[in-house]
């Protein structure tokens, strides 16, 4: 939590309890663990100050102001720990039209597919069956959710078991509410439904309620009583998107549907409290729909016909040619902020303000980053390019999500992103998108797991920035062979010999470089440029600027004066012993270039320095520093394994390796499946942690590793000699 945000009732806020963690964090532990280990909730920790925020200048009644809770940070604490552990099971809970909160979902989603579908209803102007799109707004949504039907809703979706359930209950239905107003407390208001804004879980249990309404469309889709709307022939049917709050609701333009459409919404608002507030709902048809079935549809529902439903999430939900029109309220909102324009006027003057200015340097060098003589002013074409082409790469890296099949089965049905065309008259947002194809294609690598859905040949998958591809001939009888036959049978590596007959040196380089998993992996689509594996704007913003010929190679006093020195982490100078009942277990790898191997080196040591066992080994291939480390540590969890030991420390010396490691979100980068590959294995142990030590303190691994030079020709793990182990584990002490 950041440490200022607002304090609860008790006038703590998260910066007292950062501040004296030594005096109150037993206390505070002891607390969230009475609470999920017992159920027991501490007398008072759920009061809330419920501060009430306006929602325009001069408010009228209550509906005109929006209630806020300021909880305790204890409370917060409990919360946040419920709230982490519910929303790593929502994706298979909740259904894929939620876009909200929901880890792997985006928020832009449901608005891509309500860009397609309200341009695919425009252009619909004939047919006998026309379609509809109902905006629904809630009134007073998270106030209104009634307890017991959430209660109902964990149990019947089944993913939940009666004790979690009661946690959760527990933490809503204890809480007691003061009004804050002018200085003075009004209260305690004790509540019997409703949801508090400000509660970290408040969000996720809103969506298992609104998964209520979802569960009555699906069900009337598949008696075939609604029927959603396909954007194209191959196209799932859309009968509904939401997020939170907002929602679309879509079906064929008749008054049985419509109906049908205003029971799902009355058995809903009955059940759950939820009430729709139809004068701020609206409803638009496809242009084949004729007006008197319009206005019998809107009769039927108590909504108003609109053709524009205005925004949808923050955006427009329609897009026509008046493109400066439908975006003016991003002129008025961003009015004073600093553009090119105003950016070129304030460094160069102009005819504009009479005065003539600095003459600098060209707007492009401006442009460039600080590291390569420029001010870092962005290029704002660039940076909406690199923008864009974050919604792009989920296309790409997520192929599944309901977004991406829709836009696939709209514009590219029989062909993937990267061979895409315009097509004839596709909408604005699919333009915009094609406009980052080519970014796309510089960047996006395939990160090989099995290899038997890579083709060899004409796919992006060596990890080159320059030219990611294959430029060995093709022999003609293996234009169609995969990456798989390229491995050694029964095992994670390539078969060098075969690399050797195939391929020039610099694609054998290349390929021998990849490291690859002991476990069956799937052929992944990858960001290349990135650490880590995934998109970020501003890699792709580099990317840009490379294309462009904007970015210079940097002087060696540039970089000295601009680029920031490299994060260090506190650890241990000197080796220390494991505790007791423990084993400290030190890896290290070293690469040598002639002949191209990496080497590794690992000891176990008891908790009173004794050396227990040691190995080390070698593997042929050009491997990056980071790749060798996390092979060395594969390889010492495997011996570990194989040994059966518990209660291990491992300790390296490569900080972002040992930082991934304990991190529980995925790597995609080359080195992510071997990652993945060691958190596997350390699961397998019994307690295995991860440390970070500096070099002097690993350096019996380090010497370990170096000795494996002895052993050319050899690959594997290797015992080496007692007396070398008794040399050398002197080293660290």
């Amino acid at each position: 939590m950041h440490r200022d945000k607002s304090p609860g009732p008790d006038g703590l806020n998260p910066g007292f309890y950062q501040s004296f963690w030594d005096v109150t964090g037993p206390k505070v532990t002891s607390a969230c663990l009475a609470f999920l280990n017992q159920g027991f909730m501490p007398a008072k920790i759920n009061e809330t100050s419920l501060i009430l925020i306006t929602k325009k200048k001069k408010p009228d009644t209550l509906s005109d102001v929006r209630p806020i809770s300021l909880c305790n940070v204890l409370y917060k604490i409990v919360s946040k720990m419920v709230a982490n552990r519910l929303k790593v099971v929502l994706n298979s809970v909740i259904s894929h039209s939620h876009s909200a909160f929901t880890p792997g979902r985006g928020i832009t989603d449901n608005v891509l597919i309500a860009f397609e579908i309200s341009h695919y209803m425009k252009r619909k102007r004939q047919g006998k069956s026309g379609n509809a799109a109902l905006k629904i707004d809630m009134s007073k949504a998270y106030d209104r959710v009634e307890w017991a039907f959430l209660q109902n809703m964990m149990l019947k979706l089944g993913d939940f078991q009666s004790k979690w359930v009661d946690f959760v209950m527990l933490c809503i239905s204890s809480v007691s509410y003061m009004v804050v107003h002018n200085g003075q407390d009004f209260g305690p208001i004790v509540p019997q439904r409703g949801l508090r804004q400000g509660d970290p879980l408040s969000p996720y249990l809103f969506l298992i309620c609104a998964e209520g309404l979802s569960s009555l469309l699906q069900a009337e889709t598949r008696r075939g009583a609604i029927h959603g709307v396909k954007v194209a022939r191959r196209a799932l049917p859309i009968s509904h998107l939401f997020f939170a709050d907002d929602s679309f609701l879509f079906f064929k333009a008749t008054e049985e549907e419509a109906a049908n459409i205003k029971s799902c919404l009355d058995q809903y608002e009955f059940a759950s409290g939820q009430k729709v507030n139809f004068l701020k709902s609206s409803i638009s048809f496809s242009e084949n729909v004729p007006n008197e079935r319009k206005n019998l549809i809107c009769e039927t529902l108590g909504v108003r016909y609109t053709t524009n439903h205005g925004a949808y999430l923050g955006l427009p939900s329609l897009i026509g040619r008046k493109k400066s029109e439908v975006f003016a309220f991003v002129k008025e909102k961003t009015w004073s902020r600093m553009q090119e324009r105003m950016m070129n006027s304030f460094w160069w003057g102009g005819a504009d303000n009479n005065r003539g200015g600095l003459r600098w340097l060209r707007w492009d060098k401006l442009t460039l980053h600080k590291a390569d003589g420029g001010l870092g002013f962005r290029n704002i074409h660039h940076y909406n390019l690199a923008l864009l082409a974050k919604q792009s790469w989920k296309l790409v890296a997520n192929p599944h999500s309901l977004a991406s099949q829709v836009l696939k089965a709209m514009y590219y049905p029989n062909s993937t992103f990267m061979d895409a065309k315009m097509g004839s008259n596709p909408s604005y947002v699919w333009r915009s998108i094609m406009a980052t194809q080519d970014l796309i294609r510089r960047g996006a690598r395939i990160r090989i797991g099995s290899g038997n859905l890579t083709h060899i040949w004409n796919t992006p998958w060596l990890p080159d920035l320059e030219n990611p591809f294959v430029v060995t001939d093709c022999p003609i009888d293996l234009k169609l062979a995969n990456v798989n036959s390229l491995r050694e049978a029964g095992y994670g590596s390539w078969d060098l010999d075969l690399l050797d007959d195939l391929f020039i040196e610099r694609d054998k380089h290349l390929i021998s470089a990849i490291p690859l998993s002991r476990r069956e992996c799937e052929d992944k689509w990858i960001w290349g440029p990135d650490r880590n594996g995934s998109y970020s704007v501003k890699s792709g913003y580099k990317i840009l600027q490379l294309s462009s010929g904007l970015t210079p190679q940097a002087s060696a006093n540039q970089k000295r004066i601009f680029n920031s020195p490299p994060r260090t982490q506190q650890s241990d100078s000197k080796w220390i012993k494991p505790p007791r009942q423990f084993l400290k277990c030190n890896v290290d790898a070293a690469i040598f270039n002639s002949p191209p191997r990496m080497r590794f080196g690992c000891i176990i040591r008891d908790s009173v320095g004794e050396a227990v066992a040691a190995v080390h080994g070698c593997f042929p291939g050009v491997f990056d520093p980071r790749t060798a480390e996390a092979l060395s540590i594969r390889e010492a969890l495997s011996w570990l394994k194989d040994l059966s030991y518990s209660n291990i420390m491992v300790e390296s010396d490569a900080l972002t390796l040992i930082e991934a490691l304990k991190k529980r979100s995925p790597d995609d980068s080359y080195v992510g499946l071997i990652i993945e590959d060691c958190r596997f294995l350390a699961l397998e142990l019994n307690s295995c942690s991860f440390i970070f030590v500096r070099r002097s303190a690993n350096q019996t691994a380090h010497t370990l590793a170096k000795a494996a030079g002895s052993l050319s020709g050899r690959k594997g793990r290797v015992i080496p000699s007692p007396s070398l182990v008794s040399v050398v584990v002197v080293q660290d002490l």
